[in-house]
């Protein structure tokens, strides 16, 4: 370990992987932030919108409970991506409540720059793992989401109303 490391200092932390994790993950975000910022002007979190909206049509609230971003931090970034004309937000003609994304030309043109530049972007951003690992990392992060969501799947049972008990809280 690299004697300029503060966790060095606190050794019953090395043995926290969950905390060992965030902090590496944390790590990893702000150098995605400094590539995607230096390379075209956005966010990480403008990033995944632009994946999220480019698959298919949905509107913001969906958005945000799938990428787990807080629905009024949602608003705030939708508001910065349209100031950027990457996404513009319509009514959607069969629930006016709701607002539909759809990506700019512009908005898919960083895309396409994000996905040309994905490998070079992982590199710098997981450094010093190499693709390979981080394609194992991918790997083991998605065998424990599905194991997550097949485990909700079990547990959730049917009333005679025909609605769905609420999940169990995510472990801490």
């Amino acid at each position: 370990m690299n004697d300029n490391n503060p966790i060095k200092t606190f050794p019953a932390v090395w043995k926290s992987y969950i905390l060992l994790y965030k902090l590496a993950l944390t790590i990893v975000e702000k150098r995605l932030e400094e590539y995607y910022g230096e390379g075209q002007g956005v966010e990480l979190r403008m990033v995944w919108v632009l994946m999220a909206v480019q698959e298919h049509t949905t509107n913001q609230r969906a958005l945000a409970a799938s990428l787990g971003i807080n629905n009024n931090v949602m608003v705030d970034l939708l508001d910065r991506m349209e100031e950027k004309s990457l996404v513009t937000r319509t009514k959607n003609p069969e629930n006016r409540r709701e607002h539909l994304l759809r990506l700019t030309p512009r908005g898919k043109k960083v895309l396409k720059w994000v996905y040309d530049n994905f490998d070079e972007g992982a590199k710098q951003a997981w450094r010093p793992l190499t693709l390979k690992t981080l394609e194992q990392i991918n790997e083991f992060a998605m065998s424990i989401i599905d194991g997550h969501y097949q485990e909700l799947d079990e547990t959730l049972e049917l009333t005679d109303l025909g609605h769905r008990k609420p999940p169990p809280p995510l472990p801490r």
